[in-house]
């Protein structure tokens, strides 16, 4: 870890400082990641942190490099590539899965044991899905299997698919 650490509520406080922060307004964010910069010949790194926030309103992820020493940002721009899904948004994902009737009806009174990860569903026509999805593998036995997909941009079950459902096979 970085030299000096901040908690989250302190990473956020000095993210809502920044001015591209504060052009998002009043759009459903969350902190996804919090790294110590990657060490890059001759440059100083032991203050620097890599935060990754997801922009759910707009479908995008942001990247911000965050001097923790000075507590403020260098730094905030759009990310060519999504983030893994953070301790939260799996919580969130599988807290909505077990709320869902159609899961309920699946499992009965059977655990779910989810293993949940960053989904990316097929583009329906030539336009990519906006949003940021989970899927969820609901897992009540060794040998049974369902799917919930999950729209955290929207907060909700999309579909609860069959391993045929989700793969064709």
């Amino acid at each position: 870890m970085s030299k000096v650490e901040l908690s989250h509520a302190v990473v956020l406080k000095i993210l809502k400082r920044h001015p591209e922060m504060q052009a998002i307004g009043k759009n459903r964010t969350r902190i996804v990641l919090v790294r110590p910069k990657p060490a890059h010949r001759g440059e100083p790194d032991d203050s620097q942190l890599v935060v990754g926030v997801q922009d759910y309103d707009r479908s995008r992820p942001l990247i911000a490099l965050l001097d923790a020493k000075a507590r403020k940002i260098v730094s905030v721009q759009p990310s060519p590539a999504s983030f893994q899904l953070s301790e939260e948004e799996r919580k969130e994902a599988e807290s909505l899965t077990a709320q869902d009737r159609r899961v309920r009806r699946f499992l009965g009174r059977r655990r779910m044991n989810p293993l949940t990860r960053l989904y990316f569903p097929r583009a329906s026509g030539a336009s990519p899905q906006n949003g940021r999805y989970a899927i969820v593998f609901l897992r009540p036995s060794a040998n049974e299997r369902h799917y919930a997909i999950v729209d955290l941009s929207a907060r909700k079950v999309t579909e609860v698919l069959t391993r045929r459902g989700l793969t064709g096979r």
